[in-house]
């Protein structure tokens, strides 16, 4: 199987930055919500005197703001740090591994001990991209430097001799790239697909959400080129499918309502049983089929309500 970049050529997008919060932004915050609660305690200990309002408004601003500096400066910047220490060890191997391929002269006849060392260097990228499971970019990383690993393993096993104890080495290190190779592109897709479909779930037109899922669609295709047999990556499709669909017929819904509000009841009506012979013709399971069918006919029944009352 040939190199397949999954990038499409273009740059990867630039990744979050782990959460947090300016320190003006912060404390500004965290001055307002504690003067507030001051404020507030204050009028419950109005009929105590001055003295004890003045003395329990400082004790509460104190109190607050004390515990907002712990948590932005403990709390939050210790979290950051492991995130940002636990990516920098994911750059780090990735870049590692990469100029393995890019600059590090490996010589026509490897060794075993040489395979074992960069199978090694995989390895300890995938592990440090298992520690950001959420991170679709590592995921990818990974999966390019394993499909670049098996075109290499696959000379190197065409040109050993039966004999060579080289080759026992170079087929178990195939097979141990090979589960790396599968899951960390499952990962990818997983993460990638999920992220589009979520972000055209709250998109306000019908047409955006569509064109969302259909990225994601096209990001399981892509995964399915590899492991076309994967049942996860089946499901995933045809579920993703099944939503393409569906927006596709709601757009004409909405496109057979225009026609409706135009006066062209007859047009619409003919425009929707069209889209009844689609979805019945469609790949969609049964009961999905129905409520779908069922939702075309109450439109076509409604337009023709219009139609005879003139509405």
């Amino acid at each position: 199987m040939g190199h397949r970049s999954l990038r499409g050529g273009q740059n990867a997008a630039p990744r979050k930055p782990p959460f947090w919060i300016p320190a003006g932004a912060f404390y500004a915050g965290s001055t307002a919500v504690a003067l507030t609660s001051a404020l507030a305690v204050a009028s419950v200990f109005a009929e105590g005197g001055e003295q004890t309002v003045l003395s329990v408004v400082a004790a509460v601003l104190v109190s607050l703001l004390l515990v907002s500096v712990l948590f932005r400066e403990v709390l939050l910047r210790r979290r950051r740090t492991a995130f940002l220490r636990a990516r920098r060890r994911l750059d780090e191997n990735i870049s590692a591994a990469r100029a393995r391929f890019a600059t590090d002269a490996v010589p026509v006849k490897v060794s075993v001990e040489r395979n074992t060392e960069i199978v090694g260097k995989i390895d300890r990228k995938s592990r440090a991209a298992r520690e950001l499971m959420h991170v679709a970019a590592g995921h990818l990383e990974v999966f390019e430097m394993c499909d670049e690993y098996l075109l290499f393993n696959k000379v190197q096993i065409e040109a050993a001799n039966p004999g060579s104890p080289r080759l026992g080495s170079l087929m178990q290190s195939r097979e141990s790239v090979r589960r790396l190779h599968h899951f960390h592109l499952l990962a990818w897709a997983e993460l990638e697909s999920k992220a589009l479909t979520e972000s055209a779930a709250g998109c306000a037109s019908i047409s955006d959400r569509a064109d969302g899922a259909r990225s994601a669609l096209t990001i399981l295709e892509t995964a399915l080129s590899y492991y076309p047999q994967d049942p996860n990556l089946l499901d995933s499709h045809a579920a993703i499918k099944d939503t393409v669909f569906s927006l596709d017929v709601s757009s004409r819904i909405e496109a057979a309502r225009t026609e409706s509000e135009r006066g062209n009841f007859d047009l619409a009506r003919a425009a929707l049983r069209e889209t009844v012979g689609l979805v019945s013709a469609s790949g969609m399971n049964e009961e999905a089929r129905t409520v779908l069918i069922r939702r075309i006919e109450k439109e076509i029944e409604r337009f023709g309500d219009f139609h005879a009352t003139g509405n």
